[in-house]
C-alpha cells in the first residue's frame, strides 16, 4: 500500500510540476475514479464494468493532455471511445471465464447471475459494434488517415467476429478467445495510430 501511494504521489508531483498541471489533474482524476469508485463498487453492483472503464480510458487524455496542454479536442474524446468501448467485451469476457472466482471474492461482475450469459455476451456484442462508428467518425473528421481507418475496421472485424463467436455459443473456451482478441485489439490499434501518424 506504502509503495502504491508512493507511486501515485510521486507521479502527480512529476506531472503537475514538470509537464503541465492539466496532466497531472488527468492522472489524479484516473486514480481516484479507479480507487474510490470503481474497486468499492466492485463488492456493490455490477455496474462497476461501466464505471471502470472511465479510469480506464482516461490514459489517452492524459497523453493528449500532455502532449498539448488541452483536453477540448475532439480527436482525443474519440480515442478515450474507443478504449471505453474496448474495455467492456474485455471485461465482460474475462469476468465469464472467471465467474466462479470473482463471485468467490465477492465481486458483483454480470456474469455473477447472469447463468446462461445472455446479458454479458449482449454487452461485449453491443460495446464491439460501437468501435466501427467510432473508428470511422476519427476518420471522417481528419484525426485519422485512410491507414488507421483501414488497419482499425481491419481489426474491429476480428474483434466483432469472436464477439458474435461468444454470443452464440457462451462457453468458457470462447469468452476466452473473445478475451484474447480484446487483448490484441488495443496494442494493435495504437500500431495503427502510429503508423497513420508517419504519412500524415
Amino acid at each position: 500500500m506504502f509503495f502504491s501511494l508512493f507511486l501515485i504521489f510521486s507521479g502527480l508531483v512529476y506531472l503537475f510540476v514538470l509537464v503541465n498541471p492539466l496532466a497531472g489533474a488527468v492522472s489524479f482524476a484516473t486514480t481516484f475514479i479507479y480507487l474510490i469508485a470503481y474497486t468499492p463498487m466492485k463488492q456493490v453492483s455490477a455496474f462497476n464494468i461501466l464505471i471502470g472503464a472511465i479510469p480506464g480510458a482516461l490514459p489517452p487524455v492524459g497523453g493528449w493532455a500532455a502532449a498539448s496542454g488541452t483536453i477540448d479536442d475532439i480527436g482525443m474524446w474519440l480515442l478515450f471511445g474507443i478504449v471505453f468501448l474496448w474495455q467492456i467485451p474485455h471485461v465482460m469476457a474475462i469476468a465469464w471465464s472467471l465467474k466462479e472466482e470473482y463471485a468467490s471474492a465477492g465481486f458483483r461482475m454480470v456474469p455473477k447471475n447472469d447463468t446462461k450469459g445472455t446479458k454479458t455476451s449482449v454487452w461485449a456484442f453491443i460495446c464491439t459494434i460501437l468501435l466501427f462508428p467510432v473508428t470511422i467518425v476519427m476518420y471522417t473528421l481528419g484525426v485519422s488517415g485512410i491507414i488507421f481507418l483501414i488497419i482499425s475496421l481491419l481489426l474491429a472485424g476480428v474483434f466483432l467476429y469472436y464477439s458474435i463467436i461468444f454470443l452464440k455459443e457462451r462457453t468458457k473456451q470462447n469468452s476466452r478467445k473473445l478475451m484474447f482478441a480484446s487483448i490484441a485489439y488495443l496494442p494493435l490499434v495504437w500500431v495503427a495510430v502510429f503508423i497513420d501518424r508517419l504519412f500524415i
